[in-house]
């Protein structure tokens, strides 16, 4: 879901000027950062506070600037930002690397509720938070952004909100899309690609352009708050060769080719042969 988060790598050093030590309010720690990394999804520590330990434990390193560097290198996907000031931009939890020697910690503050939340190493952050779901393989190569790219492989435009939970509201959001494409439901509705050819944009022809607001103050079927994880959309649809497909970005940082399902395979085969696989999931 689209709990925000923000991690930063401090030098350890910095932290026994605090009485709080590595449980300091981060923003403290402001001008004492290399970096300050933003990301707008799954930012509960049962998933980032994971993600990160499991990334230090294979990168872990007492030179600050460079674990930096590498942390934006393999965290990054389309909802990644970086920010001078970790209070420049709104989030939820801040999670800081402590480096500066061997023996580095983690430390997580939930800034909505101004709490530490935890100071640990590695290691006890995966063994209290690990559940069961997909972290990237930081171990054996794996980016975040392959990852993602492989958990959204011929989702559905329902898919997508299994892991976000689901409002009836989404229904008259994405009626008209559903609708261009000639779909009965948003299950009918597949990413086949990751951003957009160009041979489509060149060579198709666009017959509509819908534009569908985000949705605020959203619950679920348990009546918990839950959030519209792509915001605005524009989709752009496309006609080639007398198929349809649309362009579907957001004001998040997705972007994709989605078209109805029984379209799948011809527009695969049409992609491979335009020379343009790579954008395939």
């Amino acid at each position: 879901m689209a709990t925000r988060n923000l991690t930063m790598v401090v030098d350890r050093k910095h932290a026994e000027k605090h009485k709080e030590g590595f449980a300091a309010e981060p923003s403290s720690f402001t001008d004492n950062s290399y970096v300050n990394m933003y990301l707008h999804h799954d930012g509960y520590p049962e998933f980032q506070g994971v993600q990160v330990a499991n990334w230090v434990h294979t990168n872990g390193r007492q030179d600050g600037s460079a674990m930096a560097a590498k942390l934006v290198h393999d965290m990054y996907y389309d909802s990644c930002y970086l920010y001078p000031s970790p209070d420049m931009i709104d989030h939820q939890y801040t999670y800081i690397i402590w480096s500066g020697k061997k023996d580095i910690w983690i430390s997580c503050y939930d800034n909505y509720n101004s709490e530490n939340v935890f100071v640990l190493t590695p290691a006890k952050v995966i063994s209290r938070y690990m559940s069961d779901y997909e972290y990237t393989d930081f171990a054996n190569g794996e980016k975040r952004f392959v990852a993602s790219q492989k958990l959204n492989e011929g989702a559905t435009l329902m898919d997508v909100f299994d892991e976000y939970g689901w409002s009836d509201e989404y229904d008259s959001k994405y009626s008209d899309i559903m609708s261009s494409l000639k779909g009965s439901g948003m299950e009918d509705l597949v990413f086949v690609t990751r951003n957009f050819p160009d041979f489509i944009i060149d060579n198709g022809k666009l017959t509509d352009t819908i534009n569908a607001d985000g949705l605020e103050d959203l619950l679920d079927y348990d009546e918990e708050p839950i959030e519209d994880p792509h915001g605005d959309v524009e989709f752009q649809l496309y006609v080639y060769k007398g198929l349809k497909i649309g362009w579907f970005t957001d004001d998040m940082g997705y972007s994709g080719g989605l078209c109805h399902e029984r379209d799948e395979k011809k527009w695969t085969k049409i992609i491979k042969d335009n020379g343009a696989e790579d954008y395939l999931y």
